[in-house]
């Protein structure tokens, strides 16, 4: 063999094994990608569940406060004071049919 005929080998491996490795390469970085994005994924979830827990707990209160607004005592008592309005006397009640 030649000196000729030992170069293109030489280079023929040189490149094969320069592909090989840059897809090695590749494939770690898009394997890194793909983890940064299973934890970024995972902080949004947390984000998202710790939202979705505190607008419960808003609408829970909410509720509450809409049963207090709703009360017939508050709503006598505004009646009462606010309106100056007062129970009619039975004389000046009439029933409907």
């Amino acid at each position: 063999m030649t000196d000729r005929d030992t170069k293109p080998a030489v280079n023929r491996r040189m490149i094969v094994l320069v592909m090989l490795l840059s897809i090695l390469i590749l494939e770690g970085l898009f394997f890194i990608w793909c983890q940064t994005q299973c934890v970024q994924i995972g902080y949004e979830m947390a984000r998202e569940s710790e939202t979705y827990r505190s607008l419960v707990a808003m609408e829970n209160n909410l509720r509450v406060e809409l049963s207090r607004l709703r009360s017939p005592e508050r709503i006598a008592e505004i009646a009462r004071t606010q309106l100056q309005l007062e129970l009619p006397d039975p004389e000046r009640m009439y029933v409907l049919p």
